[in-house]
């Protein structure tokens, strides 16, 4: 039987435990089918708009036209909780272990259209959450076939989608902007407040379908918003909404017809100071006393929800403070104990109020459910969605919301008299719309019903941000941003496409470290290394907010909401006296120039520096969980860490079980002492953990401490040296998906990046054996890509040969350690990769032994091969393609190739199944008539700036995954070694 429209009823009940989809939910997946998605979709809050994410899959599934394989659900706000990727996450799993019936056919269908992996992997869906670039954190950009749900904000889909990625390496924009720009479906929520990015998206999608012949990947994206603007014109009168069926709707019904009035108040205090806050606790424990349990706090400013939840005199369990700017592990921790509570549907009875303090974090993606709501003052379309947080299944039994409003609305004394620095005049005319349309009493109902006939045209402009227009884009723009590498030196700014001219701040990535105390700030990239940040220990900071604070400066403006932030006028300095490390990975630098960070950047900060609290929230009462990163790894990457450092001691609580690692450190130190061996190191850390493998500790410890259990586990394990003095102890392989199922990791990244020769040493492959392994992969990643079948095989050929290169006698000489030099005649006997060399300093001692050029790219070798063979131009349907595929696997010749200072080369000669491969001298393809820019641009005028981009990320995916597999094969051969040792 046929995934059907009509079907859609029986999959969404299958799906969600017999609930039934409601009308809307059916009306649009009918509608998807058969037409395409609406540009818009006027839905109210608590309508179940996450759905969409179920109409998509069923459509992808069903094998609808034009049914993208990626699904992004985009959001221009800091959130707390992203109830679209729990919501994603959830399907997963049911399609994953799905036996029988209509899951398990749509489970088939995205496997089909996934296609066979090669490496076995056989997921129907992965979700993924992308909050912020994370240096080699790529999770997401896998596979280029996998059916995907991917929740993110405008600023890490729209900085990617114009091959400026934030937090991306220029070698990795390419890839980014493939899978971005091809076979996507952009879900933008809450669209009206987006509006430079809708026009940006418009322009893309127009440009997409009137250049090239590669671009037929489908690109679609649907507005979703509660409160469209009556200057949306004809998006507004052609929206899919709700009709009279949804009204009447069982479930639905009671939720548009919930009655929300709530008080106006004007406040005679400024915001964000401390008799603001005062005052708006007054108006919190006024609805206590009136009987409510849930009580929500809502302003729009962090400093004042920090100041609230400061002075709110309640006992710490009653009372919650959520911002944006959170780390996601303290942000998980903190709605894993709330949620519970405050979950739509909650049955838990409450003796005691309990109050949430909050900002507009909590206006999307948040179940959340009060039974009074405290809000500042601010545009429409923001209190809407607070107050959608109100009553969110309908009015609890017995309540009479006209008789004790459990709502209330305050201004401050500046919303009176000036634009607000978040929400410009907006703020005063929502103000004023209120006043015009409150009762006798002073109260304007919120409720879905109730507001409908006011909005009957839309929201009044007056009531909204201002809507910026992004500039024009045109084929200009992209001509500058296609070019990755180099990129141009003049070229216009993205986020003015994504955000318009208002005051725009992107994110940086704030981690804190304490064994960068005491320690040289030049060894910290070293020191950091060891452990690399991962998403769940960095809190998202506004960039102009993060320069202030490294100057001093006080933040007491800025609100969650991208791009809306006060005007980003970064301070003027130089020197700001604190010191940061910005991880670029190989790239990385300690600085005192906030100048030096740029949007998107990691930045580590020693904890002595403090700023947890300045820069947004870490709730914990002491500065035991300030430096998480061993958590964090576990979580990201499955990896086991442990940093044996003397400011880190404090970790293990039990003195009698860390004096053998103190005795350790000391010993370190004097110089009279030897070197404490590897293994007595382990044997240290494992005693100091012992105490820790009990029920109570936290989870992750727990499996940490479990790891270093064994008189076999130190094979398992590598210990490093720690620069500022002390050791790192690293498991060597993976843990397995059996061992962290009780971890819920949903992400972990890949650590395949095309960034330098580095992943040439991670484990020995044969050359041979791995250009067809990732010409295997290429072929299948095409394939199921649904490309045509003669870009299919270009694809394919160009991995066949793309590292080729690597058979210069230098190369392999550095793989082997820097021993003389190992010269071929044929594939027979050449590495890709090795085991050897396994840090940064070992493999630039090897390449110096080895005579490799510093700098030296083996694809311009490869691609120089591949051109002196005849053989490959007979084979190749695209000749331009074919060649570019292999210079640019490594992000590079987009458009000009790297210069090397190598006068000499090499001379290589390759006999391969009759083909002859030959080179001698230096490559030259750093030479402006070496025709690598000509290609390139001939290519972009012939697949387009999206689908050559999308092209070189299948290629480029092959390879990552390939090596992935060759690494995962050693490492499973590796453990069954140690277990049967």
């Amino acid at each position: 039987m046929s995934l059907e429209p009509a079907r859609f009823e029986e999959f969404f009940a299958a799906l969600h435990e017999g609930r039934k989809p409601f009308p809307w939910q059916r009306r649009l997946c009918d509608s998807v089918m058969q037409s395409g998605w609406p540009r818009m979709l006027a839905l109210p809050t608590a309508s179940g708009k996450t759905s969409c994410i179920d109409v998509a899959l069923y459509a992808l599934a069903a094998d609808a036209p034009q049914a993208p394989r990626r699904i992004l659900f985009v959001v221009d706000r800091r959130v707390v909780v992203d109830e679209a990727y729990v919501h994603a996450c959830t399907i997963a799993q049911r399609l994953r272990e799905a036996a029988g019936g209509i899951l398990e056919e749509v489970a088939s269908g995205l496997r089909r259209r996934r296609g066979d992996d090669p490496s076995g992997d056989d997921d129907p869906l992965s979700c993924h959450q992308l909050r912020g670039g994370i240096y080699r954190d790529n999770a997401w950009a896998r596979t280029p076939s996998q059916p995907a749900v991917i929740c993110s904000t405008v600023d890490q889909i729209g900085s990617r989608l114009l091959f400026r990625g934030y937090g991306v390496s220029d070698f990795l924009q390419p890839l980014h902007a493939g899978l971005v720009g091809n076979d996507t479906l952009i879900l933008l929520d809450e669209a009206h407040c987006s509006n430079p990015f809708r026009q940006t998206l418009e322009m893309v999608a127009r440009y997409r379908s009137s250049s090239g012949t590669a671009s037929s990947a489908p690109f679609a994206y649907a507005l979703l918003s509660a409160t469209p603007s009556s200057g949306d014109g004809e998006d507004v009168e052609t929206a899919f909404s709700l009709d009279v069926d949804d009204e009447n709707d069982d479930v639905l019904g009671p939720r548009l017809a919930a009655r929300k009035p709530a008080h106006l108040i004007e406040l005679g205090e400024r915001t964000a100071t401390a008799p603001f806050a005062d005052r708006m606790i007054e108006q919190a424990l006024s609805l206590a006393e009136g009987g409510a349990k849930r009580i929500g706090i809502i302003v729009n400013r962090v400093r004042g929800a920090q100041l609230i939840f400061e002075r709110l005199r309640v006992p710490t369990e009653r009372k919650a403070l959520f911002v944006g700017r959170m780390r996601p592990l303290d942000r998980d921790a903190s709605m894993k104990r709330w949620r519970d509570v405050l979950r739509s549907g909650s049955t838990r009875a409450l003796d005691e109020p309990v109050f949430v303090v909050a900002t507009q974090c909590i206006e999307v993606g948040a179940d959340l459910d009060f039974d009074a709501l405290l809000s500042e003052c601010a545009s429409l379309d923001a209190l809407r969605q607070r107050f959608g947080r109100l009553y969110r299944l309908g009015e609890p039994a017995g309540s009479d919301p006209l008789v004790r409003p459990p709502g209330v609305v305050v201004i401050a004394k500046d919303g009176m008299k000036n634009d607000d620095p978040i929400y410009g005049a907006a703020l005063r005319g929502t103000w004023e719309w209120l006043g015009r349309h409150a009762d006798e009493r002073g109260c304007v109902d919120f409720g879905v019903a109730a507001m409908k006939p006011l909005l009957a045209n839309g929201a009044p402009p007056a009531t909204l941000i201002e809507a910026e227009n992004a500039p024009v884009l045109l084929p200009t723009h992209l001509d500058q941003w296609v070019q990755t590498s180099p990129t141009p030196e003049h070229e216009a700014e993205p986020s003015l496409f994504l955000h318009g001219s208002h005051g725009d701040s992107p994110d940086v990535q704030v981690c804190w470290r304490a064994d960068l105390e005491g320690s040289d700030p030049e060894t910290w990239a070293e020191i950091v290394a060891l452990c690399p940040p991962s998403v769940g220990e960095c809190m998202n900071v506004p960039l102009v907010q993060f320069k202030r604070w490294l100057t001093g400066e006080k933040d007491t403006a800025a609100g969650d909401i991208e791009g809306l932030d006060e005007p980003a006028d970064a301070p003027d300095v130089d020197d700001a006296g604190k010191i940061v490390l910005v991880w670029r990975g190989d790239d990385s630098f300690p600085t005192t120039n906030p100048r030096a960070v740029r949007a998107g950047d990691t930045v580590v900060v020693p904890v002595a520096t403090r700023g947890w609290n300045e820069l947004g929230y870490v709730p914990s009462e002491t500065n035991e969980h300030d430096d998480c990163a061993e958590h964090a790894m576990l979580r990201a990457r499955r990896r086991i860490v442990v940093r044996v450092h003397a400011a880190l001691l404090a970790r293990f609580p039990e003195r009698d079980a860390r004096q053998p690692l103190e005795r350790l450190l000391a010993r370190a130190r004097s110089v009279d002492e030897s070197a404490p061996e590897p293994a007595d190191v382990f044997d240290a850390v494992a005693t100091a953990l012992a105490p820790l493998r009990r029920d109570s500790m936290p989870g992750w410890q727990t499996i940490v401490a479990e790891a270093f259990r064994g008189k076999r586990a130190f094979r398992h394990f590598r210990v490093h040296d720690h620069p500022g003095g002390g050791w790192v102890v690293e498991r060597r392989l993976p843990l397995s998906a059996t061992a962290m199922k009780a971890f819920a990791v949903q992400d972990p990244a890949s650590d395949f990046t095309t960034e330098d020769d580095s992943s040439s040493f991670t484990t020995a492959v044969s050359l041979k054996d791995h250009l067809a392994g990732v010409a295997e992969f290429a072929r299948t990643f095409a394939s199921a890509c649904a490309l045509p079948e003669s870009v299919v095989s270009d694809i394919a050929l160009a991995a066949s040969l793309h590292d080729l290169g690597k058979a210069d006698p230098r190369f392999q000489s550095w793989l082997r350690g820097g021993a003389p030099a190992f010269v071929a005649g044929s594939l027979e006997g050449l590495l890709a990769k090795s085991s050897g060399a396994s840090d940064r300093r070992a493999r630039d001692r090897a390449r110096r032994r080895a005579g490799y050029p510093e700098g030296g790219r083996h694809e311009l070798l490869s691609l120089k091969l591949a051109e002196s063979s005849a053989d490959v131009a007979d084979r190749a349907n695209d000749l331009d393609l074919v060649l570019h595929l292999i210079a640019s696997h490594h992000g590079r010749c987009r458009p000009l190739a790297p210069a090397v200072d190598d006068p000499d080369g090499c001379e290589v000669v390759l006999a391969d199944d009759a083909r002859v491969y030959r080179h001698a001298g230096p490559t030259g393809a750093e030479r402006i008539d070496s025709g690598v820019s000509d290609r390139f641009w001939r290519l972009v005028r012939r697949y387009g700036w999206w689908g050559l981009a999308h092209l070189e990320a299948i290629h480029v995916l092959a390879d990552h995954r390939r090596s992935e597999y060759e690494q995962m094969r050693k490492d499973a051969a590796d453990q069954e070694n140690d277990d049967d040792a």
